[in-house]
This record gives C-alpha cells, sequence and structure tokens, in this order.
C-alpha cells in the first residue's frame, strides 16, 4: 500500500485548485503507522518549508529499518543551494516530483521558473542513479520550446490541465493521511 503524508498544512503559495482545499477530514498516522507502507509520498502543504524536520523523518525511517520508497512532493525549491536541508532532502529521497502551477501573478510565475531551473539544474549535476524523477507543469505556463531547454533527463516530464475545481483523484492503492511534523515538536 502507498501513502501520500502531509507533513505540513503550511504553504507559501496560494495555487487555484488545490487539492488540499477540498481534502475534508484526512487520518493522522502515527511514526509507526507509516512503517507499514510500501511506498511513502512526502507532501503539504509545502514540505520545503519545514525540510529539516523533513531529513529527520527520512533518516527515522530509515534508522527504523524501512526499506520502502521515499517520494518528495514539492513545487518550492527556492532555498536550494543555499540551505543544507534542501539538498539533503533531494539527495535522501527515492525521487522527486516538482510540479509548477499557474499563476495570475507574472512576479510569482517568473520565481516559479527560476525556482525550477535552480532544480532542474542541481538534478543534472548529482548522482541521479535508480532515482525517478517527475516534472508536471500547468499546461497554461509553458511551451514544448521551454521543456525542450532543461538540462536534466527527467523521467516523467508531462504538461498537464489543472483542474480549477480541487478534482485531485488518488492513484488506485494509494491513500492520504497526515503526520504532522511541526506538531511533533
Amino acid at each position: 500500500m502507498k501513502a501520500r503524508v502531509i507533513v505540513t498544512k503550511r504553504c507559501n503559495r496560494k495555487c487555484p485548485g488545490c487539492c488540499n482545499n477540498y481534502l475534508g477530514l484526512v487520518d493522522k498516522v502515527s511514526f509507526e503507522d507509516l512503517m507499514k507502507y510500501d511506498e511513502i509520498s512526502i507532501t503539504g502543504g509545502e514540505p520545503m518549508l519545514i525540510s529539516e524536520r523533513v531529513v529527520e523523518l527520512i533518516h527515522r525511517l530509515r534508522f527504523n529499518g524501512y526499506q520502502g520508497k521515499i517520494w518528495l512532493y514539492t513545487a518550492n525549491v527556492h532555498r536550494l543551494k543555499r540551505y543544507w536541508a534542501v539538498e539533503m532532502v533531494i539527495d535522501e529521497v527515492d525521487g522527486v516530483t516538482f510540479t509548477l502551477h499557474h499563476s495570475n501573478k507574472e512576479d510569482k510565475l517568473k520565481s516559479d521558473l527560476y525556482d525550477l531551473r535552480r532544480l532542474d539544474q542541481y538534478l543534472a549535476e548529482s548522482d541521479r542513479t535508480r532515482k525517478h524523477d517527475r516534472l508536471y507543469i500547468d499546461s497554461r505556463i509553458v511551451n514544448q520550446e521551454y521543456i525542450d531547454s532543461l538540462n536534466y533527463k527527467w523521467d516523467v516530464m508531462k504538461s498537464l490541465e489543472w483542474k480549477e475545481n480541487g478534482d485531485c483523484p488518488l492513484p488506485e492503492g494509494e491513500e492520504i493521511v497526515v503526520y504532522d511534523l511541526e506538531a511533533e515538536g
């Protein structure tokens, strides 16, 4: 079984159609509960806002014998190359799923595209052997020429049409749970 684990509800973005606005009640789980999943996808809110806590979680999982895959779902790497925990999270997980959402604010879009360039360059310069990285871009943002200009050979690179109504079905065999790293102390 797979789990999409919300580690924080905090987010510095206000993405239109954000699935989290439509979740309703989500079961909270303990650390021990996380150990039963075959795969864990760390998400939020925005998990990179608490990247140092995410590093601790990954290390605790592995120290306690977790053998499954650990993925990172993020839309924000603005501290990449300036903060140790951001790089460490990216290096420690089995793959990154980076999502670039549409924004009506031009400065926000420029910042997001800059973040994507930094992540793309970091991945291109890193050893990604046995890693699986995915890039999802809102189809309203960039064209194929932009996608072709990226340096890294993403395993999956898709331009997607995003729903504005929160229509965000989970893949079959996956459940969404909350493990609140900030409340953990």
